[in-house]
């Protein structure tokens, strides 16, 4: 019965095995959308950023979810398809105005990134212009997102720190302990051998 106890002690603490699979899971969702988020919000630059100008093909409002903020113009120039989605800035016109100000045949220079939807890759206007209006700026797009870039830094950190650091904090625990009771187990044993 005795040698039982003592195997128990010896094998350390039993693996929880859901916490540990919903831990990785976590841990696989936010490593694997922090890049992703970044990447679409990350200021303009000549790496992430092309411009084409062409005539306007098509021009159409899109409303997406029923919701007028994640509703946007649909423009093809050139049989390619970009999306002008709501104002960054205050002084900037709106996608739905936008879409009543322009009409086919006009010629506009359009500078986009690569932003995703669904997992599917869109072209994403952050600069639009015709020959008498800049509808939308690349500099306000640019003083935008690095506000935003940080507060989605900020927010992942958070989340590892909330789903995360309870799992952190109990195995610093547990090392802790294990630690302490072996330093505890030598200083014992060395009392034991300086007394005899």
């Amino acid at each position: 019965m005795a040698n039982k106890k003592k195997r128990k002690r010896k094998g350390g603490k039993k693996i929880d095995w859901k916490y540990l699979t919903m831990f990785v899971i976590v841990q696989i969702l936010i490593l694997s959308a922090m890049p992703l988020a970044i990447y679409v919000t990350w200021p303009s630059n000549e790496r992430n950023t092309q411009t084409v100008t062409g005539e306007i093909e098509q021009i159409e409002w899109k409303r997406r979810f029923g919701k007028h903020n994640s509703s946007y113009v649909k423009i093809t120039v050139d049989g390619e398809e970009y999306r002008v989605f709501s104002r960054y800035g205050r002084n900037e016109m709106h996608s739905k105005d936008i879409e009543q100000a322009l009409e086919p045949g006009d010629v506009v220079e359009i500078s986009y990134k690569t932003g995703f939807h669904n997992l599917k890759p869109h072209n994403n206007v952050i600069g639009l212009k015709d020959q008498t209006q800049i509808y939308r700026s690349v500099e306000v797009y640019n003083a935008h997102a690095s506000w935003l870039v940080a507060v989605l830094i900020a927010l992942f950190v958070v989340a590892e720190v909330v789903f995360c650091a309870p799992f952190y904090l109990t195995e610093l625990l547990i090392l802790v302990i294990n630690v302490g009771g072996k330093n505890s187990k030598k200083k014992k044993q060395k009392v034991r051998e300086e007394s005899k």
